[in-house]
């Protein structure tokens, strides 16, 4: 939007004028710095927090999902499970959390604090930045009394974000169509393909569209006549080698200009031959080089001149300087940008005759191309220079996306695999484009008759993960679990799409060299295990080798890795193993307090309750607005009987969270465990108001019920539980204790039963059967299946035995004492 909004102030000499868009950006600057630099408290920030503000403002905005929607309305800060990496860029945050974060921070500072239009620029930056774009559009034709037309050429190489931008908020959300501005699109594929663009609400006023077409028979017929070619037979001909482009019919009138006469009687294969008519043979192999090439140079034409067999001897690349005059002047031949290009319709045809005569040199050409490049991006980075480094150089992300296109056309399966891996990255450090613009390039220019251009393999490859790469890549480091289509359309991928064009990258991961991208891609696959066993077991080879690619990385990627890693094995309910890999990302960056938080969750799982207080504690110091840490402070202080202390630090985080669903059914939980049960009923509501479909919060509620005696209520409530997470055992060993509470005690003990034989290796199926056994009055039974529960789960078994009336009739026996104490 800025360089366009540039772009038009030059041409139309208007640069001095104080326009909208200039004021708006001058303001968003202004306020991106002062956020940057200061806490909500008047602070100094650390360089971290510095660089998560100012890279959210300035890039990741443009990159937010459009696509999907996490399938849980939890918040963030009472739920890491199911977490992946597309959630967390290099500093180690998700994209929901992150947004939260940044909201709560524009809402708050000193900078935006009471300053409703600033606070609403920085929190919808995107839309405000166009609208005022748009009101400079229309100022800039106004000031100088005469229309303004952008015309945006070759669209289909515009990458996803733009043209996202260009249809949700240019088009759709600004009056520009009543203004005196027009847009022109003009590219191969219509816009209507896009689903964004046929859902759009404009009546197409502002923008007109345009295709490259072919005339019908009649209309070439026509065309010729005009310019003099009348006889039947020829016109035939031409149309048949034409195939009625434009293109090729303004280039046969251009030889017609110039005297010169064109055979056409070879018919369908003539048109190759037909343009390299007159044109000696080193020239024909160099247009079929440099046809390669999606631009070139005079640099690029020595390599090629010096290192390409094909062209021929050493004296030809002395000869550089008389090629590439004769390159500039030839027709086929286009300055753009600074640098030289054939033109889109010429090169299809001599790269498709390029790869048809001469297949293996063809993929050699562009094999010593992808070298070129990389050699051009390691003369900027080395190839050992720590990551993220080289990524945050747009010069070197330039390069390195160069290198990646020439390789899937040249380098087979090598280059497919340097593709894959470089997805894995570059997704990773949140750097798209890396993998996004080979893909676009090669799109632009691929169709029916040109797929040979790529190895098969490639091709494949590339249709199958360009489903997910196109539509939204951040699907990739999503759980299939956590995300869900917001909107679906004729070409929109159903979810089962989605998934199997990730498939068809991870299937390719195991081939990778152990690198950074191959512990990304090995993280991606864990996340699509169905079973907590295999994503564990799948999850420890991974930490071996992150371990080994850290050493490769700036301490903020290492944290990065280490904490998403963390998150996964937390999933995975192999908590000893996350808790080291929170310290190594800790280690790593001592003032993170995202890792500060999930150390704290880690421990709470442990039952190591005092350790998990003093890592809450050390969050909120770090950030006394985190509502994660007073979550897991209240959590650990909870576990510990501390229970008023507890609810405090509940009411904290609600307040810093009112809609936090967790929020209220926890601090439902502990006025429970004070047998506060009216209280404690109201909490649960609450969060069943936000959510009604939350499980936890219909869990707490039902047992809260059966204290409150209206037992028919607490059963359907938690079958509402149940329904809903079926797999989750504790839920079916509560069904048991709250028909033991109803004197149904039969059904009580045959529910525990169930949650046993579901998980055998569950605390709660024991403690469920002692909760029944007890309330019978049967001591022996009751305090045996205790005594199994705290085995498992040892302080959070007694802790609950010790505030639950159900043990009120045993609580006096010698046995129960003894294993009360012995905690």
């Amino acid at each position: 939007m800025r360089n366009l909004h540039r772009q038009v102030q030059d041409l139309m000499g208007v640069a001095k004028l104080a326009d909208a868009f200039t004021q708006k950006e001058q303001q968003f600057e202004a306020a991106i710095f002062e956020l940057s630099q200061t806490s909500v408290a008047g602070k100094e920030i650390n360089p971290e927090e510095a660089r998560k503000i100012t890279n959210w403002f300035q890039r990741f905005i443009w990159l937010t999902p459009t696509g999907i929607t996490t399938t849980s309305s939890k918040s963030k800060s009472w739920d890491i499970s199911g977490s992946g990496f597309a959630a967390l860029t290099a500093i180690a945050d998700d994209t929901e959390g992150l947004q939260e974060w940044i909201q709560q921070r524009v809402r708050h500072h000193p900078a935006t604090k009471d300053k409703p239009q600033l606070q609403a620029l920085m929190l919808e930056p995107v839309a405000q930045l166009t609208q005022a774009f748009a009101e400079s559009l229309v100022q800039f034709a106004q000031s100088r009394e005469q229309p303004l037309v952008l015309v945006l050429d070759t669209y289909e190489r515009a990458q996803s974000y733009l043209n996202q931008w260009l249809w949700q908020y240019l088009v759709e959300d600004t009056p520009l169509a009543s203004a005196p501005v027009r847009l022109v699109v003009v590219g191969r594929q219509k816009l209507q393909a896009d689903e964004g663009w046929r859902k759009l609400h404009q009546d197409r006023q502002l923008l007109y569209e345009t295709q490259l077409i072919r005339f019908i028979k009649e209309q070439t017929k026509n065309y010729l006549k005009q310019i003099g070619i009348e006889k039947g037979a020829t016109l035939d001909k031409i149309n048949k080698v034409t195939q009625g482009l434009p293109y090729y019919l303004n280039w046969v009138r251009e030889q017609r200009d110039k005297g010169k006469e064109l055979d056409f009687s070879q018919g369908n294969q003539a048109i190759a031959k037909l343009l390299l008519q007159d044109i000696d043979v080193q020239q024909r192999k160099i247009l079929l080089v440099v046809a390669c090439c999606r631009w070139f140079n005079a640099e690029i034409l020595r390599y090629l001149l010096e290192n390409d067999s094909f062209l021929g001897s050493q004296e030809d690349a002395e000869r550089v300087e008389v090629y590439f005059e004769w390159l500039e002047n030839s027709d086929f031949v286009e300055l753009s940008q600074d640098c030289y290009r054939l033109e889109d319709v010429a090169r299809d045809v001599f790269r498709q005759s390029y790869v048809k005569d001469y297949r293996n040199q063809f993929r050699h050409t562009n094999a010593l191309l992808a070298d070129y490049f990389k050699q051009q991006a390691d003369d900027l980075f080395a190839p050992q220079t720590l990551l993220p480094d080289p990524y945050e150089d747009e010069e070197w992300r330039e390069h390195i996306a160069e290198f990646l296109y020439y390789s899937l056309f040249g380098k087979g399966r090598e280059g497919l695999q340097q593709y894959i891996e470089q997805v894995f990255v570059a997704a990773f450090l949140r750097e798209p484009a890396v993998f996004g613009a080979p893909l676009a390039f090669i799109r632009a220019e691929m169709s029916e008759e040109n797929r040979n251009l790529l190895p098969k393999a490639t091709s494949k490859l590339l249709e199958d993960a360009g489903i997910v790469l196109r539509f939204d890549w951040r699907f990739i480091g999503q759980s299939p679990k956590s995300y869900k289509i917001k909107f679906e359309g004729e070409n929109t991928p159903s979810k089962e799409k989605i998934e199997a064009s990730i498939q068809s990258l991870l299937g390719h991961v195991g081939y990778l060299e152990d690198c950074f991208g191959k512990s990304v891609g090995l993280l991606c696959k864990a996340l699509r295990c169905n079973r907590l066993r295999e994503m564990a077991d799948s999850l420890l080879p991974v930490k071996r080798q992150a371990e080994q690619v850290s050493a490769h990385c700036r301490p903020q990627v290492a944290h990065s890795l280490f904490f998403s890693l963390g998150n996964l094995l937390i999933s995975a309910e192999s908590y000893e193993d996350s808790l080291d890999c929170y310290q190594k990302a800790i280690d790593l960056n001592p003032q993170s307090v995202d890792a500060w938080v999930n150390r704290a969750y880690a421990l709470i799982n442990l039952e190591r309750y005092e350790e998990a207080l003093e890592s809450s504690q050390t969050a909120i110091d770090l950030e006394p607005q985190s509502v994660n840490g007073w979550a897991n402070r209240a959590e650990a202080l909870d576990s510990l009987e501390r229970y008023k202390e507890a609810l405090e630090s509940f009411q904290q985080a609600i307040d810093l969270e009112p809609q936090s669903v967790n929020g209220w059914a926890n601090r439902g939980h502990t006025l429970r465990n004070l047998q506060q049960y009216e209280e404690a009923l109201s909490a649960c509501e609450q969060a069943l108001k936000i959510d009604p479909q939350e499980p936890e919060s219909l869990s707490c509620q039902a047992l809260i019920l059966s204290f409150l005696n209206d037992f028919e209520q607490a059963i359907a409530v938690i079958d509402q539980a149940i329904t809903l997470k079926p797999q989750q055992v504790v839920y079916k060993a509560n069904r048991g204790i709250i028909l033991a509470r109803a004197g149904r005690y039969t059904e009580a003990i045959a529910n525990c039963e169930q949650a046993i034989k579901q998980d055998p290796k569950h605390e709660s199926g024991y403690y469920g059967k002692a909760c029944c056994y007890a309330l019978q009055g049967e001591i022996e039974p009751a305090i045996n299946n205790l005594q199994k529960a705290i085995e498992i789960k040892p302080r959070l078994s007694r802790r609950e035995a010790k505030s639950n009336p159900d043990f009120d009739s045993i609580r006096d026996e010698p046995r129960f004492r003894e294993l009360m104490d012995n905690g």
